[in-house]
């Protein structure tokens, strides 16, 4: 159902806000007409090589971790309006922000399965535990910096299954010439 919804927002894709204003209109009404309640968060990025750009949004979903000079921190902004999952709120407003592309020579996008998970105690990993993780790898290129990632949430929920989803995504950005 929201790939076909992706593509009916094809006239939208190059604004993150209007995009996920799109789906979350048809989600709502979608859902609304079936009479279920059901959502979807999303995060959306536009990586504009030539403009040297990452422009994004977001529908509740956790802002990426950004990693520059060896340092990882999660993306946030000022301007940004975080609008709530996709498929609750009719109507519901979305924002967006851009920085430079200079700003970034990683970006690690995740979902919550992983920073929620917890340890025998009950203790969640966490985003500032996965923030550490990140930073202490900066040297290692997209893949092998989300095997240590799940190596360390592996490890600190004590076995190799997650209680929820687990979905990562690396992006190396190379500075052009």
């Amino acid at each position: 159902m929201l790939r076909g919804l992706i593509e009916k927002e094809v006239d939208s894709s190059s604004s993150p806000e209007w995009f996920l204003y799109g789906l979350n209109d048809s989600l709502v009404n979608i859902f609304g007409h079936a009479g279920i309640q059901m959502f979807a968060t999303s995060l959306y990025l536009i990586i504009d090589v030539e403009g040297q750009t990452l422009e994004f949004a977001s529908a509740g979903h956790p802002m990426p971790i950004i990693i520059k000079d060896g340092m990882a921190s999660q993306l946030s902004s000022q301007k940004i309006v975080r609008g709530p999952a996709l498929g609750i709120v009719p109507e519901a407003p979305y924002g967006s922000d851009t920085i430079p592309l200079s700003a970034v020579d990683q970006i690690v996008l995740f979902t919550d399965g992983i920073y929620e998970t917890q340890n025998a105690a009950g203790e969640e990993f966490g985003l500032d535990r996965m923030v550490g993780v990140l930073t202490s790898a900066t040297h290692l290129a997209g893949s092998e910096l989300l095997d240590r990632l799940l190596a360390a949430g592996a490890e600190h929920c004590g076995a190799d299954n997650f209680g929820d989803d687990v979905c990562l995504l690396a992006i190396d950005i190379e500075a052009s010439s």
